[in-house]
């Protein structure tokens, strides 16, 4: 009985790891990383609540460092949001975080780690397939622009998850063939051949940085034998290869990468504004365009104007982490990561998951992988599969004391009822994310109908924190197209849509970006609200220096007001803008603006 409760463990910890990247897009759809998440919190939950309801095995809990510092650094964000949000936070965080921890604990009890490699093989294996028949054009990829996505919605993720993938499978193959494991080694080099090609497809440039770190962490052993009595030809040799590296990717991609030096910069205000405790979860979404508007009102004349743009998150988890948590955040993500590496355990599966490890820690200095789940998951089971020495022990099932047994039940007692409460309300709301997913895709095809969007403000007080929810909202489609943005047509009719929306008491709810900046002053400019419309376009215009609407916004405010001289000023800003497409919007409204400046020459001559 025992035997086959074990395997049923494995078998749905397998399964968690290599479908929730293969289910990410296909069954989540708008609200994908909520929907997998609860998947996820359900499943890891269940088997929580199995084994303390009848703990199988010797029943007793090791604890090391690294469980420590994990626990702590979930604490600390629990206290985050209790303390800085007081709890005004996207639910579906709070979800997520339980899933994790959830999944961490999971893979703590399991003491097979072989089959947890084996996994994550596989799991690669099958984004690798999907990235095939991407190639080939029997499937489509999740996005308009790249083809190649695997289960993702673009190919950064997608490299990423590979790569670390790609790393568990080299060190695999490297014990296999150490081991003299033939049939294994040649099904195992077939899968590294079909993740080097998907990898490649990907075009990931985090993702291929990701796999050179975490592969000569896999040979770091032979490499440090051969340069023991080299060491200056070593320093060279390594210095020159990374700086040579860093500068081809920078070059291949100048202006993403330019782009993300704004982002960080501009996130080091955030930082300084909130250091210690940070400025909340999921702070970054919700202010930093803000911060992006103030920077460019004060160095108008920056050179990261040109590749200025919306900006939802940092690309860089550790600045991410400084944002929401501050130093203490960090400071416990450190450590997690030191005892994590520092562990010394004699088990070769903790040099496999360290090397993959790895990777995943040089993806995140590049990338989001916290706002994708299945990465994120990933990034997980990886540091719960490593073995690191135990501080102290717990026993479910102490023998020799009435105390501590009636103690050991009671805590088995809480965390099985809290593990059950969790199955019931991540399955509930599987179902409800699935019925609001279809209804908003719905609302966003039909955005005409009225009835539809007053339906959607029915989910709008437990969704109003989501950020897939905020940049969803079907009024979007019909409101912030480039065509009604140049609609010279007034809203005069109470049911429009643009009533609608701030009747609903959603117009405050969107995250700041030049688009709501300008329909929130889009709205007060038609109330007569003059003076909230031009803050408001001014600092959408601050915010994407190089945004054609917002400056034709203010002009439109500014020659409503009779501000001749400010239209004149904002007028010729626009003909002398440089934008970064010159489509057929761009034409008209400069032409628009030439035409104007040219009557008013007129008439002052």
């Amino acid at each position: 009985m025992k035997k086959t409760v074990k395997a049923l463990i494995y078998f749905i910890v397998v399964l968690i790891i290599v479908l929730s990247p293969l289910l990410y897009h296909s069954i989540g759809g708008i609200f994908a990383n909520e929907t997998i998440s609860c998947l996820a919190l359900a499943g890891c939950s269940a088997l929580v609540f199995a084994f303390f309801i009848k703990p199988v095995g010797d029943s007793i809990i090791a604890i090391n460092a690294t469980d420590l510092a994990v626990a702590i650094f979930f604490f600390y964000g629990l206290l985050n949001i209790w303390i800085i949000k007081h709890f005004e936070v996207n639910i579906f965080t709070i979800y997520k975080g339980a899933a994790l921890a959830a999944c961490y604990f999971v893979l703590r009890l399991t003491s097979r780690k072989w089959i947890i490699v084996y996994a994550i093989v596989l799991s690669g294996l099958v984004q690798s397939c999907v990235v095939a028949l991407q190639e080939t054009g029997y499937i489509s990829g999740n996005n308009t622009i790249f083809i190649h996505t695997g289960s993702f919605g673009n190919p950064g993720p997608l490299g990423g998850y590979l790569a670390v993938c790609l790393v568990v499978t080299i060190a695999l193959l490297y014990h296999v063939v150490k081991n003299k494991t033939k049939k294994v080694w040649l099904l195992l080099s077939a899968a590294l051949a079909a993740q080097c090609y998907a990898l490649y497809l990907s075009d990931s440039r985090a993702g291929i940085m990701s796999f050179i770190a975490g592969f000569v962490v896999v040979f770091s052993p032979k490499i440090q034998t051969y340069l023991k009595s080299r060491k200056t030809i070593a320093i060279l040799v390594a210095s020159t290869v990374i700086i040579t590296l860093f500068a081809a990717l920078y070059s291949y991609r100048p202006d993403s990468a330019k782009g993300r030096l704004l982002i960080w910069r501009v996130s080091l205000d955030m930082i300084a504004d909130a250091p210690i405790f940070g400025q909340g979860t999921d702070s970054f979404v919700e202010k930093y365009m803000l911060y992006q508007a103030n920077y460019f009102a004060k160095y108008p004349e920056s050179s990261f104007a040109s590749v200025a743009d919306n900006a939802i998150t940092p690309f860089n988890e550790f600045v991410n982490v400084l944002v929401w948590g501050g130093f203490i955040a960090f400071l416990f993500l450190c450590a997690m990561l030191y005892f994590a590496f520092a562990a010394r355990r004699k088990d070769e599966t903790n040099s496999i998951f360290k090397a993959g490890l790895l990777a995943a820690v040089v993806f995140s200095f590049f990338s989001y992988p916290s706002e994708i789940f299945p990465l994120l998951l990933l990034y997980t089971v990886l540091l719960g599969a490593i073995e690191g020495n135990p501080v102290f022990c717990f026993n479910l099932r102490p023998r020799y004391s009435l105390t501590f047994a009636l103690s050991s039940l009671c805590l088995r007692s809480a965390f099985a009822l809290l593990s059950l409460c969790l199955v019931v309300l991540a399955t509930k709301d599987i179902f409800y994310l699935g019925r609001l997913s279809s209804e908003t895709l719905e609302s966003i095809r039909n955005p005409d109908d009225k009835q539809k969007l007053e339906n959607m403000n029915v989910y709008h007080n437990r969704m109003k924190q989501n950020f897939a929810f905020k940049t969803s909202r079907p009024v979007w489609a019909k409101l912030l197209s480039d065509e009604n943005m140049l609609n010279e047509a007034e809203y005069s009719d109470k049911d429009s849509p643009l009533s609608l929306l701030a009747n609903s008491a959603s117009l405050e709810c969107f995250i700041p970006s030049c688009e709501s900046y300008c329909l929130m002053g889009k709205y007060h400019f038609e109330i007569g609200n003059y003076h909230e419309a031009k803050r408001f376009f001014g600092t959408a215009a601050n915010m994407i220096p190089t945004r054609l609407i917002p400056h034709y916004r203010l002009w439109e405010l500014y020659t409503k007001t009779d501000e001749i001289p400010a239209a004149i000023e904002t007028a010729q800003k626009i003909v002398n803008m440089s934008v970064k497409t010159n489509n057929v919007y761009a034409i008209r409204i400069k032409g628009r603006m030439k035409k104007y400046l040219k009557a008013i020459k007129n008439y002052e001559l």
